[in-house]
């Protein structure tokens, strides 16, 4: 019955966006933003167009530590180039901010 419990406070923690391993991304800063960002973008933060764009865990991006460049479930490609390195803003349960960071 504890293995349960653990199991459900696990998905509630995990499935704020319906993503559970993946984050919103403003690409202007490369900063972690509300899902909402993602959701609301033209391409729902799947097309390479749009300015906030999924990430999920796992690999490294060139952007962001730890995250890749996340296609959804079609995997549609693409790749993540560039140069120069930016952190990502870890804010809140979960690891989503708020993008209100300054700076």
């Amino acid at each position: 019955m504890a293995l349960g419990a653990v199991g459900s406070l696990a998905l509630a923690l995990t499935s704020c966006s319906g993503h559970a391993d993946e984050r919103c991304v403003d690409t202007t800063n490369y900063k972690t933003v509300a899902d909402k960002y993602c959701n609301n973008a033209a391409g729902h933060g799947y097309a390479d167009s749009d300015r906030y764009q999924w990430y999920a865990a796992g690999g490294d991006s060139t952007y962001v530590h730890g995250y890749h460049r996340s296609y959804g479930s079609g995997s549609r490609g693409g790749s993540d180039d560039g140069s120069g390195s930016h952190g990502i803003s870890r804010g809140g349960l979960g690891g989503h901010g708020d993008g209100s960071g300054g700076g």
